[in-house]
């Protein structure tokens, strides 16, 4: 019965250590000229961990030892960084990529009565 209980103790300790966070801190610059790219998407692949980068390009996050983050930026090729312990002052280069770009769809038309719209109404000629 000893070594049993011994034993599990020895398991969930070593499952606890697995699971264990880390952080992870760095900057997202764009490859072409090194500028910081503001509100970057950096996210725990397959979960909804994740942040955004400030307008110095930074971040800051806890993630999973060994799970994987994606990074990404409207009109930049996405990058993926496996994450191995503590990471810090980490610098991602994001390439541009102008076939993103047709992702993004801006459309707007209709009618409605002025007193039905509570935003604000601009016209453009």
């Amino acid at each position: 019965m000893k070594k049993l209980t011994l034993f599990l103790i020895a398991i969930m300790t070593c499952l606890g250590v697995s699971a264990q966070n880390v952080s992870v801190s760095g900057t997202v610059v764009s490859a072409a000229d090194g500028e910081p790219l503001i509100g970057a998407s950096v996210m725990v692949k397959g979960s909804s961990t994740g942040t955004a980068t400030d307008i110095d390009g930074n971040f800051n996050l806890q993630a999973p030892d060994g799970k994987t983050l994606v990074i990404s930026y409207v009109g930049y090729t996405a990058q993926e960084l496996k994450v191995n312990g503590a990471m810090s002052g980490i610098e991602i280069r994001l390439v541009e990529d102008s076939q993103v770009l047709d992702d993004v769809v801006v459309v707007g038309y209709g009618t409605q009565k002025k007193s039905v719209v509570t935003a604000a109404i601009s016209k453009i000629d």
